[in-house]
């Protein structure tokens, strides 16, 4: 029996599979096999970790996701859109604990970037409150005011509550997203700077999740629908749940930041996190915001720690604000 069902959760424009080198990585970490377990939706990865089932989740217009024709027509997010990620969460949440035989002891969710701003929409404003602990590296965005905006700087500016002027956008709708065939696609994409710093066993997961097709081949992430959540806020409401206390419905988050090539500071996470109970750790870690990718080993030997998992003795690799 799982005693932890754990939600893994990708950054804008990726996919579900870019997690396998972090399954393998804490696996290794807690000393277990990894089980692959197959499922009936296309969407969505599992393994067993000896009692940790780790379930890993295309978002909507990513990967094997439903994809959001409304996005395509759409340069931002609304609200709506944001919840419909948070219910998409809560949906395949409540499939797995029914399937169970029983019911695990608690049940975790750790997400980057867009992950993470997905499961604290999912944990203080969905249907049901369901994690006890969350991971999240550099949620988005919940720079939905001037002043945090003003601590964020590096270009980003506020239009109005839900509107960000993101320097991404312009670079995103120019992207190419069709190639004659997937050999070529994954030639062209391996190319690219973005790339260049990825675990190679994410970016090979990038390339069997993130593409569709053969001939042609394209990005599963449509670029519209990638620049549309880069230029959105998260819903305010969300930002004013995180000042209250109850918030997250005391459930225990861990925060991480990078130090490169990122939009977040100590600051501003310590502005938005600070008042949440139990208290927020924060800890900023010598990464870029794409480092659970670029280092997935590092980023499960993280996780772990904050969990508490039973993984002997974890060196520190990186500074812990306790609010």
């Amino acid at each position: 029996m799982a005693r932890t069902l754990c939600i893994l959760l990708h950054a804008n424009g990726l996919c579900k599979d870019v997690w396998t080198p972090f399954a393998q990585s804490l696996a290794r970490l807690l000393r277990v096999d990894v089980q692959t377990q197959k499922q009936r939706r296309p969407e969505v990865l599992s393994w067993r970790l000896g009692d940790v089932q780790l379930v890993s989740v295309d978002l909507n217009g990513h990967g094997r996701a439903p994809a959001l024709p409304a996005l395509l027509e759409k340069t931002q997010l609304e609200a709506e859109d944001w919840m419909a990620y948070a219910h998409q969460v809560e949906e395949i949440l409540e499939e797995f604990l029914n399937e169970m035989p029983q019911a695990p002891q608690q049940v975790f969710g750790i997400g980057h970037s867009l992950g993470g701003g997905t499961l604290l929409l999912s944990q203080a404003l969905g249907r049901q409150s369901r994690f006890s602990k969350l991971f999240i590296f550099e949620p988005m965005y919940l720079f939905v005011e001037e002043k945090l905006c003003k601590l964020v700087g590096q270009g980003l500016e506020m239009m109005h509550s839900l509107r960000l002027v993101n320097p991404l956008v312009a670079k995103t709708l120019r992207r190419r997203s069709v190639w004659a065939t997937r050999q070529e696609a994954c030639e062209d994409l391996s190319k690219k700077e973005f790339f260049a710093a990825w675990d190679s066993a994410a970016r090979q997961g990038y390339f069997e999740g993130g593409l569709i097709g053969d001939s042609p081949t394209r990005l599963a992430c449509d670029p519209q629908t990638e620049a549309a959540v880069f230029s959105s806020g998260v819903p305010v409401t969300l930002l004013e749940a995180l000042r209250k206390p109850d918030g997250l419905r005391h459930c225990s988050l861990y925060v991480a930041i990078g130090q490169r090539d990122t939009l977040w500071n100590l600051p501003v996470a310590e502005e938005i996190f600070c008042r949440l109970e139990p208290s927020t750790k924060i800890s900023v870690v010598d990464g870029s915001h794409m480092w659970p990718v670029e280092s997935p080993a590092a980023f499960a030997a993280k996780v772990a720690d904050s969990f508490g998992w039973d993984i002997g003795k974890v060196p520190s690799t990186s500074a812990t604000s306790r609010l």
